[in-house]
């Protein structure tokens, strides 16, 4: 269950384990904290797991609204003098003791006329790594710093000493996802193209966060993006 008592803050609780997210925007961020018990032993090399960082000159708006319905966890930023506004919807698909996967539903929208509203989904550890779902089940070291790419792969993981955190994309995003990566920077741009005022562009993540080295979860990886491109497109965050 989802637990809150500031806007932009929130602990999920699953009877073994908590994680903690810091989703307030503006200078604050968006990403999730680790939380104390099970989860705190993953290695400290990155404080947060993983963020959603705005690109170039934009800022992140702040939140403004939340709420909690059922296992969904929700958070409104409007645009006001920014670039843009988003909405966000957590939730956990599976949670326990060193393991959380959690589903990332991120919109975007504006009020300007001209722009390409953009957001980097970012996890910094050791080594990045990808997995090539067409061609191999075994996941590739990835080293050398890469160009921007559009297609990012299905399933990318960055390593750290005693975890790794992967994204997995399902196939209404990763052919429009840009993959930033390099040696040790899991960076995936969403959006980025001309968004007309007033419309909704939406991005599904699903983000990854374990003990295991990757090595052992290829399985289990394949298996949650098969639930991920399986499952439906939500209608609006």
């Amino acid at each position: 269950m989802w637990t809150s008592e500031q806007l932009g803050v929130a602990t999920w609780f699953d009877g073994q384990s908590s994680w903690n997210v810091d989703v307030r925007g503006g200078h604050f961020g968006i990403g999730l904290e680790l939380a104390e018990g099970s989860s705190a032993s993953l290695d400290k090399v990155a404080r947060r797991p993983f963020s959603i960082l705005p690109v170039a000159s934009d800022r992140l708006p702040e939140a403004s609204e939340q709420y909690i319905r059922g296992d969904r966890y929700f958070v409104n930023y409007p645009q006001e003098s920014g670039s843009y506004a988003i909405r966000l919807a957590l939730e956990p698909i599976c949670s326990s003791p060193g393991l959380l996967v959690l589903e990332a539903t991120v919109s975007i929208q504006t009020e300007l006329l001209d722009s390409h509203p953009t957001l980097d989904l970012v996890a910094v550890g050791r080594e990045h790594l990808k997995l090539n779902l067409r061609e191999t089940d075994q996941l590739d070291w990835r080293t050398e710093l890469a160009a921007p790419n559009r297609g990012a792969p299905s399933i990318s993981v960055v390593k750290s000493g005693t975890g790794s955190v992967a994204v997995l994309l399902g196939p209404h995003d990763a052919p429009f996802t840009s993959d930033l990566s390099n040696g040790d920077r899991l960076c995936l741009r969403l959006f980025g193209d001309f968004l007309e005022k007033g419309v909704i562009r939406t991005a599904r993540p699903w983000i990854v966060i374990t003990q295991e080295s990757p090595a052992n979860l290829v399985e289990e990886l394949r298996s949650w993006h098969q639930r991920l491109s399986e499952s439906p497109v939500p209608l609006s965050s």
